[in-house]
């Protein structure tokens, strides 16, 4: 399977064409819209290639539609935050999917060799992205024809009073709707009801007279609101909205899709049969097609304790008149999915300039202070940011840990730990480099340091603050290597973006060194009643050239120190080099951010 970014409307999509697109002609493909940039398909791709290898999925294009704020593009009106702390909700939807339908879906179709009608496009995601994929289904029947709804958010303050007061979707849609049992179970607000709210859903639906044979509700006994779950799902969503909802009974019965659909033996009084079947039924309900299907991801073992289990789970969740909503539980293989650092989102922005971010944020479990967390934003966040977010984590546990904070690392839409051409313009000024650098390679162009500045004043700060509860007089920034330069440059340059200032083994060598050339801007304004914070740190293994530069620079600046205008704090870490000095720097470097009282204790 073939990825490619695809601009349209102002968003950068996350293409993925099926194996046979390059081969040419004039073959044309359905194509499914995925929320969040289609994280889905990125943890099924291996898995759906080989279902189009089998010939048990026609091959399709799946388009992954980024956005800068899930909170907005995927509610349906605004709503209060779900607990004190967190972001609310915007309510921006309707003009996402029209912005879908009418904008980015044109603009795809006039690039790619897509089917465009309706009932070859589709409409997908997982959470809040399943939410707005339903109230596709109802807003622009007229551009997607179907729609996966994977553990949606239908907890959402008013989204089932909605299902309730509107007619059902257009019966020629394909809906596709899964929740795991256990969603929601730890949750003390509403999200509480999310395990419940997904099937009572499909029973309203079909209570309105929407067809039974083009509704699918799949329910995971055990499943958790993750992406694991959503991941798994994800194929069965794509085999119903694009394969065997579209096959013949013939072509079900070979490919053996027909037995997830079809009705298994059960005794009157709704009791399991046997491992592989549930069904129950109201009484006096008249019979209606089977509608829900229900895998495991881990092995059914002991017959008795799963069939009882499943029971238990099922009878809690599925309404009590659903008539007919029958369950079959099969065994199903588990899917690698991508580790996460649980706390932490991403998403992506697009500067004025055209360049594109990706933004990665660490969210703390405690609730903000009064006057809002603490961040630190780190540079290079690809390479540092998983590290930190994990250290956060750990050391904010416990009470007497570090109190809370937002980390946020400001990274490229790479795999790469260092976009290095991205990174020498981003974090350096503008020098003429002769020669080759020292691993042999030609010199990146460099010298955008003034206009990555003016992304993080001008779009990304204020972005922040917009998502995010966070004291805007405590900032902190980080950058190693060329981004300690960069933030060596910013505390003298933009000393009103951050209050502190982290630079690790920070490339002085720059330019001949011009950084200690404008190290008398920063004196003079010390000394004229400003303050500032500062931590240097540096392996006692790295180059003798840096660490003289660093020295040099600590040297200069603890009259400002001992005078009291500037918080210096100064470590030197044995043994370690200019890489590997990164880890055991992330300690200290959260305290001095997040840690008033930490200054005293670093500085030496």
């Amino acid at each position: 399977m073939k990825f490619e970014s695809i601009p349209a409307a102002g968003r950068m999509l996350s293409v993925y064409l099926p194996p046979s697109y390059d081969g040419g002609g004039s073959r044309r493909y359905p194509v499914l819209y995925v929320q969040d940039d289609a994280e889905l398909m990125e943890h099924s791709v291996n898995y759906i290639d080989s279902l189009y290898a089998s010939g048990e999925l026609p091959e399709l294009i799946v388009a992954g539609v980024p956005s800068g704020c899930r909170n907005d593009d995927y509610t349906p009106w605004p709503a209060a935050a779900v607990a004190p702390g967190r972001p609310g909700f915007g309510g921006a939807g309707r003009a996402y999917v029209d912005e879908l339908a009418d904008r980015i879906k044109p603009a795809l179709d006039a690039h790619l060799r897509t089917m465009p009608e309706p009932e070859h496009t589709g409409i997908g995601g997982g959470s809040l992205g399943g939410l707005i994929a339903l109230f596709a289904a109802y807003w622009r029947p007229d551009a997607f024809g179907s729609a996966a709804a994977i553990s949606p958010s239908l907890w959402y303050e008013g989204a089932l009073d909605y299902i309730r007061r509107e007619a059902a979707p257009d019966g020629r849609l394909r809906l596709y709707l899964s929740v795991g049992t256990a969603e929601g179970s730890l949750k003390t607000n509403r999200q509480r009801g999310m395990a419940a709210s997904v099937p009572e859903a499909a029973r309203i639906l079909l209570a309105k007279g929407f067809p039974p044979q083009r509704l699918r509700l799949e329910l995971e006994p055990g499943g958790t609101h993750d992406a694991m779950f959503m991941a798994l799902r994800f194929p069965a969503a794509l085999r119903f909205l694009f394969g065997a909802a579209e096959a013949e009974p013939a072509d079900l019965a070979r490919s053996g899709a027909a037995e997830a659909s079809r009705p298994a033996p059960a005794a009157a009084d709704g009791r399991p049969t046997d491992v592989g079947a549930w069904s129950g039924r109201a009484v006096g309900a008249a019979p209606a097609a089977p509608i829900a299907d229900v895998s495991r991801a881990a092995s059914i073992d002991a017959a008795a304790r799963a069939a009882g289990r499943r029971e238990a789970e099922l009878s809690a969740l599925l309404p009590a008149d659903a008539a007919d909503l029958h369950a079959s539980v099969t065994p199903c293989v588990a899917l690698p999915v991508r580790y996460s650092v649980p706390g932490t989102e991403c998403f992506a922005m697009t500067s004025r300039a055209g360049l594109d971010y990706s933004i990665f944020v660490h969210v703390p479990k405690k609730p903000a202070p009064p006057s809002g967390y603490p961040l630190l934003c780190a540079v290079d966040g690809n390479s540092v940011f998983a590290s930190l977010a994990e250290a956060m984590r750990l050391q904010t546990r416990h009470p007497k840990g570090l109190p809370p904070g937002l980390v946020v690392g400001i990274g490229y839409p790479t795999d790469e730990p260092f976009a290095t051409d991205r990174r020498f313009v981003d974090l350096t000024v503008p020098a003429d480099m002769q020669g080759r650098r020292p691993d042999g390679t030609p010199w990146p162009a460099n010298g955008g340091a003034e206009a990555f500045l003016d992304f993080m004043q001008e779009e990304l700060l204020p972005e922040l603050m917009r998502r995010y509860p966070l004291d805007p007089q405590r900032r902190t920034l980080f950058g190693h290597s060329l981004g300690g330069f960069f933030s060596l440059y910013a505390l003298i340059r933009r000393p009103e973006l951050f209050r502190s200032h982290i630079a690790g083994s920070p490339s002085l060598w720059w330019n001949e060194r011009m950084l200690l050339e404008l190290l008398p801007e920063l004196e003079a304004r010390l000394n004229s009643g400003g303050s500032a914070a500062l931590m240097l740190a540096i392996g006692e293994g790295e180059k003798g050239s840096m660490l003289q530069d660093t020295r040099e620079l600590k040297r200069r600046l603890l009259p400002l120190a001992e005078s009291g205008r500037l918080r210096l704090s100064y470590a030197e870490f044995e043994g370690e080099g200019h890489v590997s000095v990164l880890h055991p720097l992330l300690s200290p470097m959260l305290r001095f951010s997040f840690w008033e009282e930490a200054g005293a204790e670093l500085s030496r």
